[in-house]
């Protein structure tokens, strides 16, 4: 097992005591789609000792252009990302520890999801989950690496608590991002996904061995023109994360409806009183009202113009709508909560 990676202990910034170091470590890796499943393929076969991928997405046929991991029999079979990517690592290599977790990371269990994990990398256009993660991370003093990517051009971003800014210290308020510049509207080129994904990866894997060349900066790249651009960032006064105040990790009691990062026609609800639901059960509940599939991920309903996808922990995506309301509604009428 140690020829497996040869080429990687001679290399003098990690050599076989950094080797065990990534043996020994445990990365939960936030997001597994065109950034994720390059940060997944390259932490697997850097020997990290243990896994854990979490998504709350299935794999779609548009996925295949830039996802790197899926192929389309996990379309096909109507895998969710998570458990794809889970199975693909474990063929990658079979010595090291993987566990998929398909899930919506929200206020509710995001600090069980990263508990014990001695870093956290986030491949997601999500602002709103970034914001999250930082909290939860900043609370935890865990390291993260935050990574997003659209058109040609994508950022990276390390935190280390106590030590760098945070992700709140540099970008303020979910607020104060519009959801109009998404790869719905101006797509996403594999390119700048990948060179994403492995600068991500670089990154983690500097954390995890203690290396002194940490990117301390917010890091830009855009690979159609070919420019990469550091930007110093600060500590921002008053941020409610860096003073131990963790407003994202306060949740609310009522479900919630919320349009997807991308931008296109769907809703997503999550409700905090449905935390599980028996798929056989709700299938046998549903069929007299329209057409049900189901397998043991997810359970697909079409009635009227409406298709409803239902996960298992509660969550549901209504799509061929943007109406919140809508949303809601049909959440309360076909699946409770």
């Amino acid at each position: 097992m140690t020829d497996r990676y040869a080429t990687q202990v001679i290399l003098p910034q990690l050599s076989e005591q950094g080797q065990k170091k990534l043996a020994t470590s445990y990365v939960v890796l936030i997001g597994c789609g065109a950034i994720g499943t390059v940060i997944a393929s390259a932490l697997a076969r850097a020997g990290i000792g243990r896994i854990k991928v979490i998504d709350k997405d299935s794999v779609e046929y548009h996925d295949l252009v830039q996802h790197a991991l899926f192929e389309e029999d996990d379309v096909k079979n109507q895998l969710p990302k998570a458990i794809a990517t889970a199975r693909h690592l474990r063929r990658i290599n079979s010595s090291i520890e993987v566990t998929g977790i398909l899930a919506d990371v929200n206020q509710s269990n995001i600090e069980q999801l990263i508990a014990g994990a001695d870093l956290v990398v986030a491949g997601m256009n999500d602002n709103e989950t970034c914001f999250l993660i930082n909290d939860a991370c900043m609370k935890h003093k865990i390291s993260w690496v935050h990574g997003k990517a659209v058109g040609t051009w994508g950022t990276i971003l390390d935190i280390i608590p106590g030590q760098t800014p945070c992700y709140q210290c540099v970008f303020g308020s979910p607020l104060t991002h519009e959801r109009i510049y998404t790869t719905k509207n101006v797509g996403l080129f594999s390119g700048v996904s990948s060179t994403i994904g492995c600068l991500q990866f670089t990154e983690a894997i500097k954390m995890l061995v203690g290396a002194e060349e940490i990117n301390r900066r917010l890091l830009t790249v855009d690979v159609w023109k070919g420019t990469f651009h550091h930007l110093r960032v600060h500590h921002r006064s008053g941020c409610l994360a860096c003073a131990g105040k963790f407003e994202f990790l306060s949740g609310k009691s009522l479900a919630k409806a919320t349009r997807p990062c991308d931008g296109g026609r769907a809703v997503e609800v999550l409700s905090p009183v449905v935390r599980s639901i028996s798929l056989p059960d709700l299938a046998l509940r549903l069929s007299p009202h329209g057409q049900v599939k189901y397998n043991e991920f997810m359970l697909r309903f079409t009635t009227d113009s409406h298709e409803i996808v239902v996960f298992p922990d509660g969550r549901a995506i209504f799509k061929n709508t943007s109406d919140e309301s809508l949303a809601l509604k049909l959440y309360a009428k076909y699946i409770g909560g």
